[in-house]
This record gives C-alpha cells, sequence and structure tokens, in this order.
C-alpha cells in the first residue's frame, strides 16, 4: 500500500515532525528503520529534529529521505519534493544569518603612509651601508699602495692523487614507478537495485558530485591523481585504466580513495552513512 504526503511543511522542524509522524504510526523506532537502511540513528535523529546542520551533503541526505519513505511504506516522490523545499529555505537562512565581511576600508593617507615609511628607514639603512663600505675599500687599497710586496718562497704542493670513484648505479626504465600525473581513465559501476553517491575531485580542480541509480555507469577522462568519495560502497565497482575494484566496503559506509596512472589508492573509509 503507498501512502500519499501532506503539503510541504515550511521549515527544517516541520519536515522532522511530519517524518517522525509517519514513522510513529507504522510503530516504527529508528532502530527499525537504521536496521532496514544501514543508515545511522544519529543522521536519522538529526532529521526528524530539523536539525539539518548535522546532516551530511544535500545528495546524501536527499536519498536517505528516499530510503526512509521506502521502509515506511509512503511514496518517495512527495517526500523528497518537501525535502527539496525545505533544504532550498534553510540554506537561505543560513546565508542570511551568516552574511560575508566585507573588506574593511582603510583612508587613502595612512595607507600611503605604512607604505612608504619603511621604505625610507631600509633607503637610509641602504645608503648608511654603501658609504661605509666604500670607505673601507679606499682604506685597504691605500694600505696595499704604501706596503711593499713581500715574496714568501714555498714549497711546491703535492700532485693530488686521484681516488676511483665507483660507477653510477643505472636503474633501468622497467624499474621506474609510473607518475601519478596524467589523464586517467575512470569508470564507476552501480550494482542493479543499488544506488550509488559519487563526489570527485581531479588536480586542476575540476569537481563534482552524482547520485547514481542501479545498473547507471559514469565513465570520466580526468587529470590525475583523482579524489573520490562513494557513498554505499557495496553497490559501486571502480574501473581506473582498465582495472575493476570490486569490494569497496559494506552497504551504506562511505569510502575516499584515489586513482591515478598507478591505479586505485584508498585512504580511508567511515562508519556507515557519517
Amino acid at each position: 500500500m503507498i501512502l500519499e504526503a501532506p503539503q510541504p511543511p515550511a521549515n527544517p522542524k516541520a519536515f522532522g515532525e511530519r517524518l517522525k509522524s509517519l514513522r510513529l504510526e507504522r510503530e516504527l523506532s529508528l532502530d527499525d528503520i537504521s536496521l532496514e537502511t544501514k543508515i545511522s540513528t544519529r543522521v536519522l535523529g538529526a532529521l526528524e529534529s530539523g536539525a539539518f546542520q548535522y546532516l551530511p551533503e544535500r545528495v546524501f541526505s536527499r536519498s536517505f529521505v528516499g530510503q526512509i519513505a521506502r521502509v515506511m511504506d509512503c511514496d518517495p516522490a512527495p517526500l523528497l519534493g518537501e525535502f527539496d523545499a525545505v533544504w532550498d529555505d534553510y540554506q537561505r537562512v543560513a546565508r542570511a544569518e551568516h552574511p560575508p565581511v566585507p573588506d574593511e576600508i582603510s583612508a587613502g593617507p595612512a595607507i600611503r603612509w605604512r607604505f612608504w615609511f619603511p621604505i625610507s628607514v631600509c633607503a637610509a639603512i641602504l645608503v648608511v651601508v654603501a658609504v661605509f663600505i666604500l670607505s673601507s675599500s679606499e682604506r685597504g687599497q691605500a694600505a696595499l699602495v704604501q706596503q711593499p710586496r713581500q715574496v714568501v718562497q714555498r714549497a711546491a704542493a703535492a700532485t693530488p692523487v686521484e681516488t676511483p670513484q665507483a660507477p653510477p648505479i643505472v636503474i633501468p626504465a622497467s624499474a621506474e614507478a609510473p607518475p601519478d600525473n596524467g589523464l586517467v581513465d575512470l569508470k564507476i559501476l552501480v550494482d542493479p537495485n543499488e544506488e550509488c553517491w559519487v563526489r570527485y575531485r581531479d588536480r586542476e580542480g575540476r569537481t563534482e558530485q552524482r547520485l547514481l541509480e542501479g545498473g547507471e555507469s559514469l565513465e570520466l577522462q580526468l587529470e590525475g591523481p583523482v579524489k573520490l568519495t562513494v557513498g554505499n560502497a557495496s553497490a559501486a565497482r571502480l574501473v581506473v585504466g582498465g582495472v575493476t575494484y570490486g569490494d569497496l566496503g559494506v552497504p551504506g559506509q562511505v569510502v575516499h580513495a584515489e586513482a591515478s596512472l598507478q591505479g586505485l589508492t584508498e585512504l580511508g573509509a567511515g562508519p556507515a552513512y557519517d
């Protein structure tokens, strides 16, 4: 049975109260929802209390709402629409409460004084040093002219004996590690009936995040090394340079990795949906 959700709530708190009401109507606990979706109870509690500041990024939080709706036997589309409206309103309020601070504009004369005073001091020091060097040079030249040159006989220096050097060690080209920089062919495959969240950033700063549905694939060619964040890691397989990497993590786990010309390197894995 698919139940229709009501009109969108006006704010995160009202949206969270609606989620909690739907859960209690079905006599479900937060642990029940967490067991079915692998979403941590901390994130579920933040959703129901309207504490959006403790939620992950929008693409992840939106997917959580869809999973919760399916467990509660609700049509996910209306709840997702409500979430989008509430999230946009929350972002507008947050920007209004914390506007960017304008740069302080200083007075023109003060700026000129702070600029020219150190330069003047440095110039005066340089003049004093130059006068001192010139006077010392003149005294030294006068001393050289006045003093007769003394000829001192010294024993001939011994001819140095060359010590044979060991031949340099040549490392064959095949033994050198391939560079990390360069174009990396990357392909992301999602298992059927699953979904996966991916965020990437390449060496040139290009970044994007995507929500991939079951059976979908994404092919990219990026400047390596590429930083990757994969949500619901068990649903994804990564192909880097023609090599397939699977078993990235357990269901619901967020995994961080780096793709380069040398392959895929796992940088760390966080707890499920945290």
